[in-house]
């Protein structure tokens, strides 16, 4: 009979070859490329080793590389051909396309400058900007990244990736690129007054690259959402060049409950209707994210206290409703993750690790929201390193010293923005940072322009502090 081969990488490297047979063999025949995270979890890819993808005519504006596991198993060209990609040249394991790419198994790099292969002119560039930090991946040429290191002498402030590679005429050249790092999106919830085809053009207009949609009225309540206008939600997505980096499905503004329009219907109702109403929001959510190619929901931490309900029936109650969606999420590949928030069951982290102990899912994950954690006096730049292995999207806004649970446009608050970015940047945390400010419904297109005003150059002096990369990988 024949095995399932799965090649397995952690650390940066591949590690294992497993060959699964029999009843433990899923897809026979087939090979599969898993990388696993550091908190146990892991993104995997099964596709045909016989696949085949285009050359590029030219170099588009990004060029990606795939994690070891996924050229150890010979599935680089099945990769490139799931995200639209081209190699960048016969034989060269570097693909290229015009977009960064949202895949934990794929690292993005912007295109900067193209040149031949010269030492006096690499040298030259990096003194004239100022780069320090330098990382040199190198594949298919004779070039040693250290020694070339030392003949640049990188001692500047600024950072800078180098890929050297031939190109199809088998000459070296070298790709000056930035390394896609944490990059910002905008939550969709602060255009409530809006249609989602006009909120995406005007995220993308204030300089976004990624989109939080809200699975909500008016933009994507999944229980009314025909097939056409998820169609529209792509075609827009694409004209405007934006990626979701999340689906928030916290909010429930469809339902119109009196009590509260965020909190309400909740995990921990008394009432079983609300929360079937919830639950089955979340499952719908769920497919909405899967059927738009996003890789994670988020939902309410539980719910607020009810007279007469002890914590720990809250609790139970919350568990037992989102057990389902759980089942769901690892069904279909899509993350489901809490998001711990002031006045609700689950506030602080050491609650949210309790909690998600009891579920033991490799899809329940963290959405770490910096401005919630400040509210309750878990200050973000303390708390990133700590549950860094947990977390999987955060979200970014400020808050007033007096801790109130309000969100401020990046920059009015009294939180240490440039440490906690720096510190998630530090932790090798790729993702999105999405920005919520739904507070600011009257004048979205402001706040949405002045924080990324504001946390662009943090996020980009964050990617220049991060720790210096060597890599050295030889084409086969």
């Amino acid at each position: 009979a024949e095995c399932e081969l799965e090649w397995i990488s952690r650390g940066g490297e591949c590690r294992q070859l497993v060959a699964w047979a029999g009843p433990l063999a899923h897809d026979p025949g087939q090979r599969r490329a898993t990388k696993v995270h550091g908190d146990g979890t892991a993104a995997t890819f099964l596709g045909d080793s016989n696949a085949a993808c285009g050359l590029a005519g030219q170099l588009g504006a990004y060029i990606h590389d795939f994690d070891p596991a996924i050229l150890a198993a010979g599935l680089d060209s099945a990769l490139a051909a799931r995200h639209a990609l081209s190699r960048c040249a016969t034989r060269v394991a570097y693909f290229t396309s015009d977009s960064a790419i949202d895949d934990p198994l794929v690292a993005s790099f912007r295109v900067v400058e193209v040149a031949p292969l010269s030492r006096k002119r690499l040298a030259s560039w990096i003194r004239e900007h100022n780069v320090g930090t330098l990382e040199i991946k190198c594949r298919g040429v004779d070039v040693r990244p250290e020694a070339l290191r030392r003949e640049l002498k990188p001692q500047g402030d600024a950072s800078a990736t180098l890929l050297i590679f031939p190109d199809h005429r088998g000459k070296p050249i070298v790709v000056i690129a930035e390394r896609a790092a944490v990059k910002l999106a905008f939550s969709a919830n602060a255009y409530l007054s809006f249609p989602i085809d006009e909120a995406l053009r005007r995220i993308a207009a204030a300089g976004y690259a990624g989109v939080e949609l809200l699975a909500d009225v008016p933009h994507a309540w999944p229980a009314g959402l025909l097939e056409v206008q998820k169609e529209e939600i792509r075609r827009s997505l694409e004209d405007n060049r934006l990626t979701i980096s999340n689906v928030n499905a916290f909010m429930m503004n469809a339902v119109a409950d009196p009590r509260q329009p965020y909190w309400h219907p909740s995990w921990t109702d008394p009432d079983p209707h609300y929360r079937t109403i919830r639950r089955e929001h979340t499952k719908r959510s769920l497919r909405l994210a899967q059927d738009l190619g996003a890789p994670h929901i988020t939902t309410e931490p539980g719910g607020p206290a009810f007279e007469g309900q002890s914590r720990a029936d809250a609790l139970r109650l919350f568990r037992e409703e989102l057990l389902p969606c759980v089942e769901m999420a690892e069904a279909i590949g899509v993350g489901l993750l809490i998001e711990p928030e002031p006045e609700l069951t689950i506030e602080r982290f050491s609650e949210y690790l309790e909690f998600v102990e009891s579920l033991d899912s490799p899809r329940v994950g963290l959405n770490f929201d910096v401005g919630h954690a400040y509210c309750v006096g878990e200050d973000p730049q303390d708390w990133v390193v700590r549950m860094a292995p947990h977390t999987v999207h955060y979200h970014l806004e400020d808050i007033a010293a007096t801790r109130v649970h309000k969100h401020l446009i990046p920059g009015h608050g009294a939180i240490d923005l440039r440490a906690t970015i720096d510190t998630i940047a530090a932790t090798g945390y790729d993702g999105w940072l999405t920005v919520e400010l739904y507070p600011y419904g009257d004048s979205p297109d402001a706040a949405a322009a002045e924080a990324f005003a504001y946390l662009a150059p943090l996020v980009h002096d964050a990617k220049r502090r991060t720790t210096d990369h060597t890599d050295f990988t030889d084409e086969e």
